[in-house]
């Protein structure tokens, strides 16, 4: 039977479609593999700084210095890191 010339654009048009497809299951199960090692941060963690420091109170402590919020705002902020 002649194809009239469709058949082969359509045989490319599937190729492409495979190889998308496939590409997408790579990355799929590469991001998976990662996630799982480690290397990617799937959720926050409560950190510490080197001098065993909560990080948060740090991070609000800088901000202060930096003029970012109040003594106020500093009070308040600290009062509720020190609650949770």
């Amino acid at each position: 039977m002649i194809m009239h010339g469709y058949g082969i654009p359509v045989f490319f048009l599937g190729l492409v479609v495979l190889g998308l497809i496939i590409l997408g299951v790579v990355v799929f199960v590469l991001a998976m593999v990662l996630r799982k090692n480690g290397k990617t941060p799937s959720a926050p963690r409560m950190m510490t700084n080197a001098n065993g420091q909560d990080s948060a109170l740090s991070i609000l402590r800088e901000r202060f210095a930096r003029g970012e919020i109040s003594k106020t705002e500093f009070d308040e902020m600290r009062q509720a890191l020190a609650q949770s």
